[in-house]
């Protein structure tokens, strides 16, 4: 039999905002092996789950009254499997990570995100020419997610850092249970 969810199924169905069916709506569930993440937009904005789909970022945002591309600025989430569940492995690809951002030409330096709840959280400003970025590193056991701000002027990244922050903050992992015959 298939994995299912534990915890969280009831609440996934009370809470109107999840609309699965369709493109764009105001949260969703992201997944992989042995996990699964709800996510909510910030208040005036959009989950994109299908638009950069095909990039593997099923969790992409930005404001409901703007378009997509352009100027606009976004809010992603991506994430990487780890080696195995410890911030030390969490380390490892931050280093590389950051580090090709660095052998790139970006200019990257630690950042601190100040309204984080309940989240270990390690945060990077990375800048070139104009492209800014706040790119957010947390865990949950033995995957990464990686939250990033982006838009093409700081004063863009400076309007949006609240959103950044909510949505870290309204993401809920669950567990998922392999119930595979014994």
């Amino acid at each position: 039999m298939k994995s299912k969810l534990i915890s969280g199924l009831s609440l996934i169905f009370m809470l109107p905002v999840f609309l699965f069916a369709q493109e764009k709506s105001a949260g969703g569930i992201l997944y992989g092996p042995n996990w699964a993440c709800m996510v909510t937009a910030p208040e005036g904005w959009v989950m994109d789950q299908e638009r950069l789909a095909s990039y593997g970022i099923y969790g992409l945002f930005y404001a409901s009254d703007k378009t997509f591309g352009g100027n606009t600025p976004i809010i992603y989430i991506n994430t990487q499997k780890l080696n195995d569940d410890s911030d030390t492995e969490l380390e490892k690809f931050i280093s590389v990570d950051t580090n090709s951002y660095k052998n790139s030409g970006h200019k990257v330096k630690e950042y601190q995100l100040k309204n984080i709840e309940e989240k270990k959280i390690f945060a990077y400003k990375i800048s070139k020419e104009n492209n800014y970025e706040i790119c957010a590193y947390t865990r949950y056991k033995n995957c990464c997610f990686l939250v990033v701000l982006t838009a093409h002027d700081e004063e863009s990244i400076t309007k949006n850092i609240s959103n950044l922050e909510f949505i870290i903050n309204h993401m809920a992992y669950m567990e998922l249970v392999n119930n595979k015959p014994n």
